[in-house]
């Protein structure tokens, strides 16, 4: 169940962890904390993550996507991670560009966005990087 709390409290639970008053708030991160407080996935409803990780498979055939809410669980904010064969021989930007056109409709519903795009062989030579 939602609990509705005047946007004021919302805000003065908020400020100090920005390390600001409320006062010196943007409207952007008043309508941020505003959506984080208010978020909540109706039963039976596909997580924006899991839509955009089953879009970008799907769309790119991507072999690995990872899609993290990186602004607390309230999805203004998302890292993606997506290797795909498709970006083969591809600029970096055009990459980026092919991952921000899967995802259209659901970049207009956050603030931010950082993709990370890999061809396999780039992929696999990152995690021999890792291990050693």
């Amino acid at each position: 169940m939602l609990k509705v709390i005047p946007v004021a409290v919302r805000l003065a639970w908020i400020a100090p962890a920005l390390r600001c008053s409320v006062g010196a708030l943007s409207q952007s991160a008043v309508t941020t904390v505003a959506r984080c407080m208010t978020t909540s996935t109706a039963a039976g409803t596909e997580r924006p993550e899991t839509k955009m990780q089953r879009l970008l498979t799907d769309k790119l055939n991507a072999q690995v996507v990872k899609v993290d809410d990186v602004s607390g669980g309230c999805g203004s904010f998302y890292t993606v991670v997506v290797v795909s064969q498709k970006f083969e021989g591809l600029s970096t930007i055009k990459q980026h560009r092919a991952v921000t056109e899967v995802l259209e409709a659901e970049i207009g519903k956050m603030h931010g966005l950082t993709i990370k795009t890999m061809t396999p062989a780039q992929h696999e030579a990152a995690a021999a990087k890792a291990k050693k």
